[in-house]
């Protein structure tokens, strides 16, 4: 595609591109891994690399806030049945 340019950020008043080493590492890749792809990977497939990878504590984040949710809602259905009696088919308790 054309104008994808990778993630450019003002230094000193000037633009600079971050490398695709950098990028890895702002995505939460290990510094060991992204050490190992410098220089051997172009940086612009180590760009879309890190464009199309998920950053690792947003997804824990957002891990964390469904099993709290799911904890929640078990509580509150163990709660609730703790405080409800279904009846009987004869409407009886």
């Amino acid at each position: 595609r054309t104008g994808r340019h990778g993630i450019l950020y003002v230094r000193d008043g000037k633009f600079r591109r971050l490398s695709g080493y950098e990028s890895l590492l702002l995505q939460g890749f290990p510094e060991e891994l992204a050490r190992k792809a410098k220089g051997k990977i172009d940086d612009v497939y180590l760009l879309c690399q890190a464009g199309n990878a998920m950053t690792v504590s947003v997804v824990e984040a957002i891990g964390r806030k469904f099993a709290d949710f799911i904890n929640n809602q078990t509580e509150y259905a163990r709660k609730r049945s703790d405080t409800i009696r279904f009846a009987d088919c004869q409407g009886r308790i």
